[in-house]
């Protein structure tokens, strides 16, 4: 109860508890483990497919399919934590993460095989990418916390200046480089 003027009034406080990343983690490898759930949501072709699982107040889930060629381009959350399991085949992340001599930021690559998890948090910037030729389809399920509901690409535009493009809803995300059109607007991917 807060008094303003000698009344009292009532203030009411909605919180939502959000899972942690490591909450995210034990989420996705526990529906990993029942493949009646996302099996059917799997769709590997030559376009990257990213199918809803299931939406909450708290979290949402993704099923994605992935094939050579495929890549997000560097990418970040909007605020949204994740944690992400491989459940068919190889893929690579790469961090942004700044160089230990200097404010240089670089990329590091970890691989990915069926199995693996990883996680992220709400202000991390990282790209995901099918791992090659010859490495066959991929199916990773991703669940964020808050649930995503906008994320931001990023990448250089014509003057070698590093850029954010907020993207909302079902955009596709693939590297910005490619997004781009020459007066910096983005063009939708056909």
């Amino acid at each position: 109860m807060v008094f303003r003027g000698g009344s009292p009034q009532c203030v009411i406080v909605l919180r939502m508890d959000y899972l942690t990343s490591d909450q995210l983690v034990k989420y996705v490898e526990t529906v990993a483990t029942n493949p009646t759930l996302w099996h059917d949501l799997a769709s590997v072709s030559d376009k990257r497919s990213y199918e809803l699982l299931i939406s909450t107040p708290v979290l949402n889930a993704w099923v994605i399919s992935w094939n050579n060629g495929h890549d997000t381009g560097l990418h970040d959350h909007d605020g949204s934590a994740g944690g992400v399991i491989v459940v068919q085949g190889h893929i690579i992340e790469s961090r942004l993460e700044k160089h230990e001599h200097g404010n240089c930021i670089i990329e590091r690559e970890h691989d990915y095989h069926l199995g693996s998890t990883f996680q992220f948090g709400p202000f991390d910037i990282h790209r995901v990418r099918h791992a090659g030729a010859n490495k066959g389809p991929a199916v990773t399920i991703h669940a964020y916390s808050p649930p995503l509901k906008r994320m931001g690409s990023y990448g250089f535009n014509e003057y070698d200046e590093f850029n954010r493009l907020p993207m909302e809803g079902e955009e596709e995300l693939r590297p910005l480089e490619l997004a781009l059109k020459k007066d910096g607007s983005y063009q939708q991917k056909e």
